[in-house]
Formats: C-alpha cells, structure tokens, sequence
C-alpha cells in the first residue's frame, strides 16, 4: 500500500467517526457511509455489554475525539516533519501491540500510528475493550488492502520484530524484561494533574471537570491530583462537578468504588471532603483512587515547578490557564493531537526506525 492510500483510508475513517454522532439524513452523502457509520453506532451501543465501564457517551466521546484527530490537515501536519522516504518504502516490519482496556480504544493511536508507517501490527487486544477488533473490521470495509497488515493474535506473540506495550506498572516491569532483545516503547501508568491559579471562572472549573471525570477518570490523561493555591475556594471545585453527577451516582460499578472509600477514610478517621459522589483529599501523591481526587495546596510557582519537574515520570499531562505550567487548557486533557505521545515518546519515529532494520538493534 502507498502512503497516499493509507493516508485516505483513515481520513474516511475519520470521517464516520464524526458523522456518526450526528444526524444521519443530514450528513450521509452516500449509501456505502451510511452502512459504516450504521456499524459505527451499533458499535457505540453494544459497547456497555462487553465492558459496564463503557458507557455511551464515553465510547461516543472517544470515537468523535478520534475522527476529529483523523481530518487531513492533522494527518499532514503529524507526518511533515518525519522521513518521507521510510514512509513510502515498503519494507514492512511487524510490530507487536499488546493494548491496555482502561478507557474506549485506548490502543487505536498505536494501531493508526503502525498502520500508517507502513509497518504491520500483531496485535494482543485486551480483553476489556473489544471494541479495537470492531474499528478494524469497519477500517477494513473501507480499506481492504490493510487486510494483509493487521493480525489478531490470541495465544502467545510471535514472529515480530518490535513492540509497542502499555499496561500497569507492574506489568511494565514484565514486559521489559519479556522484550528486553526488541526494539521496544514499554508503558505503564500515569496520570493527569491539574495547577489552579485561583483566578479560574466558574466556566473554566466546570471544564476541568471533564478532565477527571471522563471515562470515571480511569485514563492515563485523567486529573487525579490538583494543585490549588492557598486559601483556594474549595467549595468552587466541588460545584463545579456537579454537572458529573448524575452519571455517576447511576453506575453502579463507579458508585460502589466511592462507597468503599468513603468507609475507610471514615473507620480511619481520614479528613476528606465529601460532594456525594466524589471526594477530595489532601494527598502529596499523584495516583488517586477511583472515586478520590487528591489537591495540595502551594505559594510560589517556582517552587511547584521544581517539584512537578521531579514528579515528571508519573505525570502524562498538565492541565493549567497558565502557560507557566501547561499548554493545554482546562478541559483538553481528553483532546490529545496525534503527535501528543503517550509518555512523550514519539511513536511515529520508532516505526519509522524499525522500518529501517536489518537484523536487531
């Protein structure tokens, strides 16, 4: 397959991705996307039977996030700095993926990234979200050259020459030494934080609350951790969630997490503040239980930014209206562009690179 033709195939993607949050009589030109984005929200409704964590608009969310990502001019813009040479030839490598299923296709920027390389993905899908093998077969109908570049493997990997992994931290210490002789990104867990500069509008709170809340804060880009300056207004923070709340007191899965914490903090006397569905503790920790997001308070940017700077391999982004602290704004945690790695590792060049080999690294 040529660049040109993997590169149209995922801007078609993309664009039933986003038709299919949509009216369909309005937006469908022709009957062959009306059956794609058809399979699309059958996808998006048959997404809570395989996993209670994937609500609806969670799964819609991802998928109309992915086709935004998916225009041609963010495809372009992601591939102009890299070899366009090694993305045309064809020397095709095949690159284990072994997914994570904490949020809805949370492994589809590996599997675009490989895909789009020109490389093969071997790809191990977490039991979790099976969804990743349904966004195959409609990339499929739309493609079906990619059928030859994209392999399901269900027993134990073999015959690759890399791999991309992401799971807990401690399955990050298995895999490192599992693939210790491959050319390899090995992910664990992070997470999200958010710097207050007290100044925030009631608008701007309630977009961070976006930031900790989708996908019942379960991903690497949630907010579990927000620095407040002294004497921060905490009563702002927990009016803000208020817009969550009805999603999550009526999960059942979320809810019995909050409950389950709310009792030990209460047997062991632990200060928290409670909103009835989440609550707040002060914590000079990163990772924060489901249910419980962590704040500290600080005075002196410089200081905070010493200590962020030493916290950086626990922390996947930044959320701030500072840009002191971050380039993404409250509310943008979940918006990632393509060229926003996880870790900070660009994938795009290790494909490229792997393209390149002869024999091992």
């Amino acid at each position: 397959m040529k660049l040109n033709q993997r590169i149209h195939a995922f801007v078609r993607l993309g664009d039933i991705f986003r038709i299919s949050s949509k009216d369909l009589s309005e937006n469908v030109k022709i009957k062959e996307d009306e059956k794609l984005v058809i399979e699309v929200q059958q996808l998006i409704e048959t997404g809570k039977y395989s996993n209670p964590w994937f609500i609806d608009s969670f799964v819609q969310f991802s998928i109309t996030q992915i086709g935004e990502s998916l225009k041609f001019s963010n495809i372009q813009n992601w591939l102009q700095n890299q070899d366009k040479d090694m993305l045309e030839n064809e020397n095709a490598k095949s690159i284990a993926i072994i997914m994570a299923g904490n949020i809805p296709l949370v492994g589809f920027h590996d599997l675009l990234t490989v895909l789009i390389s020109g490389n093969k993905a071997i790809i191990k899908e977490s039991s979790k979200d099976p969804l990743i093998k349904k966004i195959v077969d409609i990339l499929l109908l739309i493609e079906p050259k990619f059928a030859d570049y994209i392999h399901f493997e269900d027993s134990k990997l073999q015959n690759f020459d890399a791999v991309i992994a992401t799971g807990s931290n401690n399955t990050k210490r298995y895999f490192d030494y599992y693939f210790s002789s491959y050319p390899s990104i090995i992910r664990g867990h992070r997470n999200g934080i958010a710097v207050l500069l007290g100044n925030e509008t009631d608008e701007e709170l309630q977009n961070l609350s976006d930031d900790i809340f989708m996908y019942f804060g379960m991903g690497c880009r949630n907010v579990s951790k927000i620095f407040i300056p002294n004497e921060f207004p905490i009563h702002r923070l927990m009016k803000s969630f208020e817009k969550y709340r009805f999603i999550l007191e009526n999960s059942s899965k979320y809810f019995n997490n909050y409950e389950y914490y709310k009792s030990i903090y209460l047997v062991n006397r632990t200060p928290f503040l409670d909103a009835g569905f989440i609550m707040l503790k002060k914590d000079e920790n990163i990772v924060s239980p489901l249910s419980v997001v962590y704040i500290e308070e600080y005075s002196e940017n410089d200081e905070l930014l010493d200590k962020l700077s030493k916290l950086d391999s626990q922390i996947q982004c930044i959320v701030s209206q500072s840009d002191i602290f971050s380039q993404i704004k409250l509310g943008k945690a979940q918006y990632p562009a393509l060229n926003d790695y996880a870790d900070g590792i660009d994938v795009l060049k290790f494909c490229i690179e792997v393209k390149k080999l002869t024999g091992k690294f």
